[in-house]
């Protein structure tokens, strides 16, 4: 993702610059304030990537639509029994994991194609045709639009705590990864976070009475894999042994083993598995368009059981034994806890959150609780009955 994140950035701030200086230049009617030539190509780039995108997103979203409201069939929810609307969700969800990444690719593709025809007529001393004019209009329109909803953003985020969380993610995502991939942003923030995380867990693993879980949720599932390989590397078998990870609504499979290959390496997230065994959980819904499954994949049902090909607990890939269901009706293959949505229950001495939760509420869910005491290598069945409390940190 390198490559097309940056070209968008760099014609999102030449758009920007080019279409404040044309807007500035007519409102105050000064027609005869020379601009240099290029500002005119940037803005009718602009112009005619809004015009396509519209062009192309209204049938394509149509058509989306359509499939999602006829529906289809997908194994975990039929198989966790999942009412019309949680249904809906997961389409809508599975939906957006599919397809993100191909949106931002065919943007950055169109824009960096536009640049190169930019380029060539620059260099041949060729002006753009005089009936793409009204493209240029469109596209200050357009960048005014996009600069005033992103000013709208950071305002909202001011006021309101919620909004600020949500922008923050993009700061969160944009400075977890090495400083060479963003120059012009604060620093590298996993530098600081994942030696203080592992110290401080490495600490707990001294005391032999004492295990270790680690668990994030969203970004953090990221963090804290990257704090584990760390541990699985500095400490003794002992205290590997009394270590363990779970990883909520993580986005390490679908998204950054695509986006981040080299930062995130599959053999590397392999050899993490292998260090922990089963010790390794990861909790996801269906419903959860941020967060998928992060040890299987190739999932299908068969005569009422759900298959799937993923990661053993030595390390090795290959398909698994059907998914099992739990006391708490989630339905877990391989390391991955797949979790009803909405919610069953209630149960006693327990939260309870009715609808659709997506990506929300995770720990509410009474598998959170067997999968931190799976993480910790403890059978969760032998508490006296679930869900069960745990009634200190691990």
């Amino acid at each position: 993702m390198a490559a097309p994140v940056l070209a968008i950035a760099a014609l999102l701030g030449g758009g920007f610059g080019a279409g404040l200086a044309i807007t500035l230049r007519t409102v105050i009617g000064f027609e005869g304030m020379k601009l240099p030539p290029g500002y005119e190509s940037v803005t009718l780039l602009w112009g005619a990537g809004a015009v396509l995108g519209v062009a192309v997103a209204v049938p394509s979203l149509a058509v989306a639509a359509a499939r999602l409201l006829r529906g289809g069939r997908t194994p975990e929810a039929d198989l966790l029994g999942a009412d019309a609307d949680a249904r809906r969700a997961w389409r809508l969800a599975g939906w957006q994991r599919r397809n993100l990444h191909r949106v931002v690719l065919a943007a950055a593709a169109f824009l960096a194609a536009g640049t190169a025809v930019a380029v060539v007529l620059r260099f041949l001393g060729r002006a753009p045709a005089s009936w793409l004019a009204p493209f240029s209009a469109v596209g200050v329109l357009a960048l005014g639009l996009l600069a005033g909803s992103l000013l709208r953003a950071v305002q909202n985020a001011a006021r309101e705590p919620d909004a600020g969380r949500r922008l923050g993610v993009l700061a969160d995502l944009a400075c977890f990864w090495p400083r060479e991939a963003h120059p012009a942003v604060p620093p590298c923030y996993a530098l600081k976070v994942v030696p203080e995380l592992a110290t401080r867990a490495a600490e707990h693993l001294r005391d032999p009475d004492t295990r270790v879980v680690l668990t994030g949720h969203s970004q953090g599932g990221l963090l804290v894999l990257v704090t584990a390989a760390r541990l699985l590397d500095s400490v003794n078998e002992p205290e590997r042994l009394r270590l363990g990870m779970v990883t909520v609504g993580s986005q390490v499979q679908w998204a950054y083993l695509r986006a981040f290959p080299s930062v995130v390496p599959f053999a590397s997230i392999a050899a993490t598995a292998a260090g922990f065994g089963t010790r390794w959980r990861a909790l996801c819904r269906g419903t959860d368009p941020m967060g998928g499954a992060v040890l299987t994949w190739d999932r299908q049902c068969v005569d009422g059981r759900l298959l799937g090909t993923g990661l053993r607990p030595d390390g090795t890939v290959g398909p698994l034994p059907a998914a099992a269901k739990t006391p708490t009706d989630a339905l877990v293959l391989g390391g991955d806890h797949w979790l009803p949505d909405p919610m069953h229950g209630p149960f006693p001495s327990r939260r309870w959150c009715p609808g659709v939760q997506a990506g929300a509420n995770y720990t509410a869910d009474p598998e959170w609780d067997r999968a931190i005491a799976l993480a910790a290598g403890l059978d969760p069945d032998d508490a006296g009955g679930l869900p069960w409390p745990i009634r200190r940190p691990l």
